[in-house]
């Protein structure tokens, strides 16, 4: 049985782009996922199943035994797929002591990035949606006070967000070694490489 490879962060510090390599490397991250805006042009690579639940029951919409019962119909629909799969979105990081207790032992994949920058990005990206810098420093804290929380007792790969784009195929290897993502082709490890985009992009 396939464990998931959860890819983990506050938003804004990269875990698009990881996600988008693990996609090119032929993890299966969703069937609908979140496409290109003007907020990251090359996609989200958000699994909409996942993030739907999760909006859902942050928002209180429905309650946590609908969650759970929901998120138990959805592990079993990716487990039957019998390939390497996993998912990102950032509500993960509120949601993640809860899906832990769905797994004996996950792959984490933790996405960093300098604080101020995250916060500046997260400015950028949806200021004009009301986003202010105060706002921002307390979503990404309270997101990485339940990481640090939680990760230390997983197995969990962290990736500076900027180290990647400066040695893309030093870590997508390395991404590729701790997934055990056995017999990758060296086409699928070029295509992951390629999709890296310079420091410019967008998170």
């Amino acid at each position: 049985m396939f464990e998931p490879i959860i890819i983990v962060g506050p938003g804004r510090c990269g875990t698009s782009c990881v996600t988008g390599v693990l996609h090119h490397l032929g993890v299966f991250v969703g069937s609908r996922l979140v496409g290109a805006d003007a907020t990251n042009p090359y996609g989200h690579f958000e699994d909409c199943e996942f993030l739907q639940l999760n909006a859902a029951v942050l928002k209180q919409s429905i309650t946590r035994v609908q969650w759970a019962e929901r998120v138990r119909q959805l592990l079993k629909k990716r487990r039957e797929l019998r390939v390497p799969w996993g998912w990102k979105d950032p509500r993960t990081c509120n949601l993640l002591w809860d899906y832990l207790a769905f797994f004996h032992d996950p792959k984490l994949v933790r996405c960093v990035r300098a604080p101020d920058a995250i916060e500046a990005s997260i400015v950028r990206a949806y200021g004009e949606h009301g986003w202010t810098w105060d706002q921002a420093n307390i979503l990404r804290s309270r997101r990485e006070r339940e990481l640090d929380r939680y990760l230390p007792w997983y197995r969990t790969m962290e990736i500076d967000f900027d180290w990647l784009r400066q040695r893309r195929e030093e870590v997508v290897r390395s991404l590729v070694e701790f997934c055990e993502l056995n017999d990758v082709s060296p086409e699928r490890i070029s295509a992951a490489v390629n999709f890296v985009r310079p420091a410019s992009a967008a998170a």
